[in-house]
């Protein structure tokens, strides 16, 4: 850890908070988490001991959601970041071929952007 409390790899600034935050998987089922910290690129979640989630999923706390990517996991904990738009548009273009479904690039930014104001909310 480095002299500012956070890890080299790490982005951007984190700023702790005690919120609550619903994660989704792509059936569409979720499961409570907390965010212990939170970042314009980032955030560390806290979840119950047993709780599995998935690689890739859709995090919302209240009216705000973005997609996100668990970058690593130690128990309880996990460190994910937000998923950019030009990289969900990656991943589903490429699936588009298998789900015989075609969408112009707009609508596919459109889908994959995160609503604007999160941090902002959650930090207060």
């Amino acid at each position: 850890m480095s002299k500012n409390g956070t890890h080299g790899r790490r982005l951007g600034h984190r700023t702790p908070t005690q919120a609550r935050a619903r994660v989704y998987d792509s059936g569409g089922r979720s499961v409570e988490v907390a965010i212990k910290d939170l970042s314009s690129t980032g955030a560390r979640l806290m979840v119950a001991a047993e709780t599995a989630i998935p690689r890739q999923f859709k995090i919302r706390f209240g009216e705000y959601e973005a997609r996100g990517e668990i970058v690593w996991r130690k128990g309880v904990d996990l460190g994910i970041r937000f998923v950019q738009p030009d990289e969900e548009e990656g991943r589903v273009r490429a699936r588009a071929p298998q789900l015989g479904k075609k969408a112009s690039i707009d609508e596919l930014r459109s889908a994959a952007r995160p609503r604007r104001g999160m941090l902002r909310f959650l930090l207060g």
